[in-house]
């Protein structure tokens, strides 16, 4: 298995009608995008959507539904 680089990226997106940047992992950014490929919806409205739940920085919210959506799927496969 060839390992996925974990270097942090910044990446542009407009939330609502704002333009922000988010800093992710590779790892992250693509399952952030698998995940709104999935609902079929935007980035930006997937972003939205949980930019809109309380916690810290739009990043870290994101790393942390990425997270529990990898735990909710590995709870059904047991």
């Amino acid at each position: 298995m060839t390992p996925v680089p974990s270097a942090v990226e910044k990446r542009s997106l407009v939330v609502g009608t704002a333009k922000t940047s988010i800093s992710l992992e590779q790892p992250f950014w693509m399952e952030f995008r698998r995940m709104a490929h999935e609902r079929a919806i935007p980035l930006s409205r997937l972003a939205a959507e949980i930019n809109a739940k309380p916690g810290a920085n739009l990043s870290s919210k994101i790393r942390m539904t990425v997270l529990a959506e990898q735990m909710k799927k590995a709870r059904r496969r047991k």
